[in-house]
């Protein structure tokens, strides 16, 4: 039988790492925009462009799912789009400054609950539980983490 305790502090963990998430990132309704701007970012941060042919590649969505949301992410400055230097008929796709800015808050948030989770587990789990709770009753006015800075 699986230790409950472990099983509690994964949850624990997973619970309160998509609700980090969701603060910063797009991904409301859907994981297509979240998974466009992680392909984006993590090509822009190893140097190689992305092409739109290569997304499509890349991930498991129809093209018009892609495209759809695409466009709301740029008209939201997640992403730009630019021409390629070596073949300026290709136009490749770029985090905005707000991407990655968000992207940088997440982290730094994600790895501040991680080692509250190892120092204090039943903390997190009862901060994770309150959420959900009050989330049953309306939507969270400030983030898990805020709460567990104040208490």
């Amino acid at each position: 039988m699986p230790d409950s305790n472990a099983l509690l502090r994964a949850t624990s963990l997973a619970y309160v790492l998509r609700e980090c998430a969701s603060r910063h990132l797009p991904m409301q309704g859907s994981n297509i925009p979240l998974d466009i701007c992680l392909a984006v970012a993590q090509y822009f941060e190893t140097n190689r462009p992305l092409t739109m042919k290569q997304l499509v590649h890349e991930l498991p969505y129809s093209e018009a799912g892609i495209q759809y949301n695409l466009r709301w992410l740029r008209q939201g400055e997640w992403v730009d789009m630019e021409r390629n230097e070596a073949d300026r008929r290709v136009r490749c796709l770029v985090p905005t400054t707000r991407l990655l800015e968000a992207l940088r808050a997440f982290q730094e948030e994600a790895f501040e609950l991680v080692d509250l989770l190892r120092t204090q587990p039943e903390r997190i789990a009862r901060a994770a539980q309150e959420q959900i709770d009050a989330q049953q009753l309306k939507p969270a006015q400030e983030s898990l983490m805020e709460r567990l800075r104040g208490s």
